[in-house]
C-alpha cells in the first residue's frame, strides 16, 4: 500500500482537475494551514463525507514499564474519525 505525500496529493489532485499546479500548490497548502489552525485552536474539524476531528483531553497517567515507573502528564489529543461513507466505500473497494 503506497503513502500518498503533499507532493503527490498536488500532482494527483493537477491531474484530475486540470489546473495549474501552482494554483493547486496554494489551495492545498492553504487548507492544510485552515485545518491545523483550527485544530490548534481547539475547533474541530468536519469535512463531510471524508472525516472529522475531535478535540480530546487526556488525563495524566503512570505507566509501569520494565520494572520502573514514569509520569505521562495531562495534554491534549486529535482524534480522527473517518466517516460512514468513506468506511462503505472502502469496504465495497476490497
Amino acid at each position: 500500500m503506497a503513502k500518498i505525500n503533499r507532493t503527490e496529493l498536488i500532482r494527483q489532485t493537477v491531474e484530475c482537475t486540470g489546473m495549474k499546479q501552482k494554483d493547486v500548490e496554494m489551495a492545498v497548502n492553504g487548507l492544510i494551514n485552515v485545518i491545523i489552525k483550527n485544530i490548534i485552536t481547539g475547533n474541530d474539524v468536519a469535512i463531510s463525507g471524508l472525516l472529522r476531528t475531535t478535540i480530546c483531553s487526556v488525563g495524566e497517567r503512570t505507566y509501569h514499564l520494565n520494572g520502573g515507573t514514569s509520569i505521562v502528564p495531562a495534554h491534549k489529543k486529535v482524534v480522527v474519525h473517518v466517516s460512514k461513507l468513506l468506511t462503505k466505500s472502502m469496504n465495497l473497494n476490497i
